[in-house]
């Protein structure tokens, strides 16, 4: 993956998004172009469709560009996650992307011996 390019994450301050953005940061890419929520809801398919009409989208991800189905695998596989893909013409596509978390309680215990 080219450091350089232009990244979309949509929903960058969600679990996932943000989960994302630090992998790609960690990784050296500078020019993420992030979307919040409530600036692109991508369940709604109209408002994603004339997003990226629009010039400013266009200018943002040329074609060709972008993170890519095999970059978004392999981030989330270096998260511990997995990346399932179901498709059936005329019905549409089911992504699935599950990733390990862990409770507030794992991530501030103490490890075992420490004291």
């Amino acid at each position: 993956m080219n450091t350089a390019s232009r990244i979309y994450v949509a929903g960058h301050r969600g679990l996932v998004g943000s989960g994302l953005v630090r992998a790609l940061e960690r990784a050296g890419c500078s020019n993420l172009v992030l979307r919040t929520h409530a600036e692109l809801d991508l369940t709604d398919r109209r408002a994603v469709e004339q997003f990226f009409r629009a010039d400013e989208a266009r200018r943002l991800v040329p074609d060709g560009s972008g993170i890519g189905l095999y970059a978004a695998r392999g981030l989330i596989e270096a998260m511990g996650g997995t990346l399932e893909i179901a498709s059936e013409p005329g019905s549409g596509t089911t992504v699935t992307i599950a990733l390990p978390a862990e409770t507030a309680e794992e991530q501030t215990a103490p490890a075992e011996g420490d004291g």
